[in-house]
């Protein structure tokens, strides 16, 4: 579900030659399932002339499952302190 919305931004970034970062999940060797940070930088020659791009992906699954963690402490901690309990 995550491919679409990733071609669509990077082929909006390649025709306007801009730099690209984009978050997607990617099935593994095993069939596991892993958040990556795609960011792409535009390469040019000395002649300006647009080469294509530089890019990299890095593994961000542990990033995501810990601000996953935050968001449901917090909304754990606004149901204990909303309620009459304290």
């Amino acid at each position: 579900e995550d491919r679409q919305p990733f071609l669509e931004q990077y082929l909006t970034a390649f025709e306007s030659r801009k730099p690209v970062q984009i978050e997607c999940r990617v099935r593994r060797w095993d069939g596991a399932y892993r958040w990556m940070l795609a960011v792409g930088a535009p390469r040019f020659s000395v002649n300006n002339q647009f080469l294509g791009y530089f890019g990299t992906y890095t593994d961000i699954t542990e990033i995501k499952l810990a601000q996953q963690q935050v968001i449901e402490s917090e909304s754990k901690f606004r149901r204990v302190s909303d309620s009459d309990i304290i």
